[in-house]
């Protein structure tokens, strides 16, 4: 792994494919059984927590990057959804900090320039929905997790954005959601979009 990174530099995480579904495949296969790897050594390390935690009788919550971002951190959906009694994966299409998905997007293609394939991904309603539909096979309960609060900087929502997510979100029928951030926070506007 490492003589092939150092020959090849950036160009070693190329894709050669994407789907907003099933996400990235690597063109090198070296690289995706490294990150097939990482995933099964951080997942089963933290499913090992999780079973831990569930013999001393507590319930086990896991907050996820989204599905396309969460193999480049060792996060394999399909071993800790068998070990947690809940995901939520942030899935925050309008934070310009980090677990926004955009945010931490950007923060990867620019740490590897060389790397060719990444596509521009709109953080658009069809993007969510894709991340949704990544997650429904999961056999845990889910708790997908949307901003509502605002801040122009860092977090510039609207009540229509808010309407917009809570809206696909309830499409999947999944078991709830999480309204992130600080609920204390959000504009009036936002909390009233809940009850519409």
């Amino acid at each position: 792994m490492r003589a092939a990174w150092e020959k090849k530099g950036d160009e070693f995480l190329s894709v050669s494919h994407y789907d907003p579904v099933s996400g990235f495949e690597f063109a090198d296969p070296l690289a995706a059984d490294f990150f097939r790897a990482k995933g099964h050594i951080v997942s089963n390390s933290v499913a090992a927590v999780a079973d831990s935690l569930h013999q001393r009788g507590l319930e086990v919550g896991l907050d996820l990057y989204a599905p396309f971002m969460a193999p480049f951190v060792g996060q394999d959906y399909e071993i800790l959804s068998q070990h947690a009694d809940f995901i939520k994966p942030m899935l925050y299409r309008m934070t310009f900090a980090p677990a926004g998905m955009g945010y931490e997007y950007d923060l990867l293609r620019k740490a590897i320039p060389g790397a060719k394939g990444y596509p521009d991904i709109q953080m658009d309603v069809a993007f969510l929905e894709s991340q949704l539909e990544a997650m429904a096979d999961c056999p845990c309960a889910k708790y997908p997790g949307i901003e509502i609060n605002y801040r122009a900087d860092i977090v510039p929502t609207s009540p229509e954005y808010v309407a917009e997510s809570l809206a696909a979100v309830r499409r999947y029928h999944f078991d709830g959601l999480d309204l992130s951030w600080n609920i204390m926070e959000a504009p009036d506007a936002h909390i009233a979009c809940l009850g519409k």
